[in-house]
């Protein structure tokens, strides 16, 4: 973790700590503190318990989804995902065989993301596995975030064997510098879905990205989102009005929307 992240969160313990004591006066402000710690370590607790009674159920979903036909990569394809995936991303996710996440058992917010791949048909890398892991920074835990769920986490960078230049998709496509950009003419997309791996932050959040996917696969494959959708359809027509010669016009918000990604390169 950055000196500037350890430093921002001590001060944000600090105006807490402080608001506190103007909001219940400096008698009860400790013992408030102490109630918000219990609270939370409440939800803490809560959370490791989930994650353990769902181990069984994902592991008879493991079974369940093996004979189906490209089921992860189907799942990412279909998933909130699919915008950062480039043609050579889905290229070589048709090799992934399986996605899983183990969590600690001690912190429920420290995991590994696991993707297994079939190593002897991949032409683009010759890894079987490719593994991200999160964990939280001890300086996290020792101001005042201990049991925070919403705590921020770090990670390190994986290596691939990628097997030649041609297929290296993170040198074809690097993550680019957004604060180096002009302007949105520019933006091009945000590389290749494997700067995931290689990357010394997760600065996009997919990991917490990947937790979502992970937990709803089987939605995801069989397209309920599409069925969210469909209900939406009508909020939408109130963000169109008919012009001077009834032709419908959009009037979605032009400051907000943001350009669509170029496909970059295979």
């Amino acid at each position: 973790m950055s000196s500037d992240l350890a430093n921002d969160l001590m001060t944000l313990e600090s105006a807490k700590s402080q608001l506190l004591q103007e909001a219940f006066g400096k008698d009860k402000a400790q013992q408030v503190q102490e109630l918000r710690k219990s609270l939370a370590k409440t939800v803490f607790e809560a959370r490791k318990a989930q994650l353990e009674a769902q181990k069984p159920i994902y592991e008879k979903r493991k079974d369940v989804v093996k004979g189906v036909e490209n089921f992860w990569p189907l799942v990412l394809q279909k998933s909130s995902l699919a915008e950062s995936l480039e043609e050579g991303d889905i290229e070589a996710l048709q090799y992934l065989q399986d996605i899983s996440i183990t969590y600690s058992t001690s912190d429920p917010r420290e995991y590994d993301i696991t993707f297994t791949f079939d190593s002897a048909k991949n032409p683009y890398f010759s890894d079987a596995t490719l593994t991200k892991s999160f964990t939280v920074p001890e300086a996290v835990k020792k101001d005042g975030g201990e049991f925070d769920l919403e705590a921020p986490t770090e990670t390190k960078p994986v290596s691939i064997s990628w097997k030649d230049d041609k297929h290296n998709l993170v040198k074809k496509s690097p993550r680019p510098d957004m604060s180096k950009l002009e302007s949105y003419d520019e933006f091009e997309g945000m590389g290749s879905f494997f700067n995931f791996f290689t990357a010394e932050e997760d600065q996009l959040n997919q990991g917490g990205l990947l937790e979502t996917i992970y937990e709803s696969a089987l939605d995801v494959f069989a397209g309920f989102a599409a069925l969210e959708d469909d209900g939406d359809d009508e909020m939408d027509s109130d963000d169109e009005e008919s012009d001077e010669n009834g032709d419908e016009v959009d009037l979605g918000d032009s400051e907000t929307d943001m350009p669509k990604k170029k496909r970059s390169r295979k």
